[in-house]
């Protein structure tokens, strides 16, 4: 169990620093450009060599309509993810998607999935520390924290995209029912390739430049969230899945602490205290869901 548990540390602790570099990439990209030089690299890297050693495993029909599916909204996710951060920066951002696994908990509740009162409260801490994250605007009024997330724009938008994610996972919990784990994920990224390409054609957006403006970004970005995907993939061999996710989600916390560090965002004592209850949440539900 323990080398599962530092398996998962290191794959959130990779997210974070992942996390970091796409915010920082504003000086230099937008949002598209970034996700699509990161995401040639990662196939350079993975997808590709994975796909010769490994193979292709689809066992169903149904793979292509889900993967095509999949390929749309966890593209247009992806960009819009890395344009949150570029608005409102990490510590702002971040802790939202502690959202997710709330809202699959309260999407099974409606087809007859009973949450215990353990992941019940753990949904209720998230939205608490959410409101803890953003405490200092409750002079404007005692819902205003909640609020905030609504009027800060990248907030905003991340909190969409954590909407999206629930019901991606839903997506991918199909694609690797029709295929399996590597089959989908490597599927998925080069599909997102080639959206992203007709995007950037569209766009009159020059590709070349993309891989001569900080190729060392793009190459840190991919690296760090391939080896991160890998180290949680291996964690799965020695903790319950559950158990995995929980570890991996401490990566909000990271994220807040790295962008205070090295994005020098504004350093507050509700920001990690906010970060600290997502979690501890977010573990309630991996946990006791």
């Amino acid at each position: 169990m323990i080398p599962g548990i530092f398996l998962a540390l290191g794959g959130a602790f990779l997210n974070a620093v992942d996390n970091i570099l796409m915010s920082s990439s504003k000086k230099n990209y937008d949002a598209l450009s970034f996700a699509f030089g990161k995401l040639i690299i990662a196939a350079l890297i993975c997808y590709i060599p994975v796909f010769l050693v490994v193979g292709i495993n689809i066992n169903s029909i149904y793979f292509w309509p889900v993967l095509l599916i999949t390929v749309l909204v966890d593209g247009i996710a992806a960009i819009y993810y890395i344009k949150a951060l570029h608005i409102s920066g990490v510590g702002h951002t971040i802790p939202l998607l502690s959202i997710t696994p709330a809202l699959i908990l309260i999407w099974g509740f409606f087809i007859g999935e009973i949450p215990t009162w353990l992941s019940a409260s753990g949904v209720m801490m998230i939205v608490i520390g959410v409101y803890v994250l953003n405490i200092s605007k409750n002079k404007e009024g005692i819902l205003e924290p909640l609020l905030y997330v609504f009027k800060n724009k990248g907030s905003l938008m991340m909190f969409i995209i954590a909407i999206v994610y629930s019901i991606n996972a839903v997506l991918f919990r199909f694609g690797y029912t029709y295929s399996d784990q590597f089959t989908f994920l490597g599927s998925v990224g080069l599909g997102e390739i080639v959206l992203f390409s007709i995007i950037l054609f569209f766009k009159k957006k020059p590709v070349k430049k993309i891989f001569t403006k900080d190729p060392l970004l793009l190459a840190g970005s991919a690296i760090a969230v391939v080896i991160g995907n890998i180290l949680v993939a291996f964690a799965y061999n020695f903790l319950q899945v559950s158990y995995a996710i929980a570890m991996k989600r401490i990566t909000i916390l990271f994220s807040v602490i790295f962008g205070i560090l090295f994005l020098k965002e504004k350093f507050s004592v509700e920001k990690l205290i906010g970060s600290v209850i997502i979690v501890a949440g977010v573990m309630l539900i991996a946990f006791y869901g």
